[in-house]
């Protein structure tokens, strides 16, 4: 078992980070040809049953859907590949876990069946049920991919936190440092003229090694979470690698101007917070109320504070309204005048069929698209702002009470069994789709936000495990004394 005074090893991230950053190249100077190594990473890991790969083939090709271009070019070879492999994976893998222990921790995810099932019932009357049918095939299948790698590296013993997060450690240094470098790069980090609508006192927006400003903001948001809790539920000590890590991603957060981004980093800071102060038996009530009042009273003063300071009320409303203008006033149709038409049109759509929705991942432009191939199917792209809106749009009242009760299962469970870093994501993961949905969008954000969900449970499985071991350990060397 591992160490916990060691929960990682530099040397064995470097050679995770060199390996990786091996495969991201050899992408890019083959027109992503060299992504099909990970259908040979894949191969050996199931007739080797090495899970450790099988997490790592199935996280990378989640990942590369939302690079840079420059790093990934987008190709047709590409776009089939990545969505034949995870297929694959989930169809193998569903056999394999049969016989398999459930974990406590991730039997919650299965609440979400009852939804799925109504979508696809819902779907037949909906705007395009072909489509319809065809994302919940691929969100299916991926989610299917997700979850059977979890349970097998759950029950692995040989997989360790160490290896998992060592492997996560790796991902998070290159997309946190890459971003940080492309900032200097223009030409290459920052969106163009055809991927943002520029106006002459617009801000020009980073998108890092992502693809786009608003793919970057979210995920830094969830990879700041998992690093913090894990640091703080798990590692329990200062860290230099995580703290220059998460400082780095805030800057990124920062640097995107996506107010859906920072308000979500700020709620997420204060639930770990939270979650970390009533778990600490170290930490009477009386304390804990002495401390939640400090915070009331500091984030109190902090906004008196931006109320007075002049500067400072500049920096936030040309953040907020996205411009470089110092002299901008803050007003909030500005500010919501790039969502509320969408609401208005959600609403419209939710009014006309509001018991059942109008069908999974389609928008009313839909109904009478012509379909030129099956990736025009899969990747049909769809807009639908916050989750809660999108939710009833598409699954009615009845969708929306299943969404909730899966959601409310997710917390209550994960909090009873100690998983603190999965729900610390999991609450992100909500907190990122109230500016864009994109839970269900597995061609995607969605692959992205769910896979890093599945390896904070891990780590929080392999915890408890852990702690298990050592605390039997101890019992018996005690009991031999």
């Amino acid at each position: 078992m591992v160490n916990i005074d060691t929960p990682y090893s530099c040397k064995s991230v470097a050679k995770k980070l060199i390996l990786f950053l091996a495969l991201v190249f050899s992408c890019k100077y083959t027109n992503s040809f060299s992504f099909s190594l990970l259908f040979l990473f894949l191969l050996s890991a199931l007739l080797t049953s090495k899970h450790l790969l099988l997490l790592r083939t199935v996280f990378y090709a989640a990942l590369f859907m939302v690079f840079n271009e420059w790093f990934i070019p987008k190709s047709t070879f590409f776009a089939i590949s990545q969505k034949i492999l995870l297929l694959f994976a989930a169809f193998v893998l569903f056999f394999k876990i049969f016989g398999k222990r459930k974990n406590n921790l991730i039997k919650p995810v299965f609440m979400i069946l009852p939804y799925i099932l109504f979508l696809s019932f819902s779907s037949l009357f909906g705007f395009n049920p072909v489509i319809s049918y065809m994302k919940l095939i691929l969100w299916s299948s991926v989610m299917l991919a997700f979850v059977s790698v979890t349970i097998l590296v759950v029950n692995d013993r040989k997989v360790t936190s160490k290896d998992v997060r060592e492997m996560c450690l790796s991902v998070a240094i290159f997309f946190v440092s890459g971003s940080i470098l492309l900032s200097f790069i223009p030409s290459i980090g920052y969106l163009t003229p055809e991927e943002f609508v520029f106006s002459s006192d617009s801000l020009s927006l980073l998108k890092g090694v992502a693809n786009h400003s608003q793919s970057l903001g979210p995920i830094c948001v969830l990879l700041i979470v998992l690093l913090l809790a894990d640091n703080i539920f798990s590692l329990q000590k200062f860290d230099v690698l995580y703290t220059l890590l998460i400082l780095g991603a805030i800057y990124l957060v920062y640097s995107t101007h996506s107010r859906t981004a920072m308000a979500s980093l700020l709620a997420s800071l204060s639930f770990i917070f939270f979650i970390a102060m009533r778990r600490n038996p170290a930490i009477g009530k009386k304390w804990q109320r002495k401390i939640a009042g400090f915070v009331v009273f500091g984030i109190f003063s902090l906004g008196i504070f931006v109320a007075v300071y002049q500067p400072i009320q500049r920096q936030i409303i040309m953040f907020t309204l996205k411009t470089v203008k110092t002299d901008a006033q803050f007003d909030v149709d500005s500010m919501l005048s790039s969502r509320s038409a969408l609401l208005d049109l959600v609403m419209y759509n939710f009014k006309k069929s509001p018991v059942i929705g109008n069908g999974f991942q389609v928008s009313v432009d839909m109904k009478n698209v012509k379909i030129n191939s099956i990736t025009d199917l899969i990747s049909a792209p769809v807009e639908k702002s916050t989750w809660v809106y999108a939710i009833l749009e598409e699954g009615g009242v009845i969708g929306m009470v299943l969404f909730l009760f899966f959601v409310i299962t997710m917390y209550v469970s994960l909090l009873k069994r100690g998983g603190y870093v999965s729900v610390s994501v999991f609450t992100s993961l909500l907190l990122v789709n109230l500016g864009e949905f994109t839970i269900f969008a597995m061609s995607g954000m969605g692959g992205v936000i769910w896979a890093l969900f599945f390896i904070a449970l891990i780590i929080d499985s392999k915890r408890r495990d852990e702690m298990k071991f050592l605390t039997r350990a101890v019992f018996f060397n005690s009991a031999k004394l």
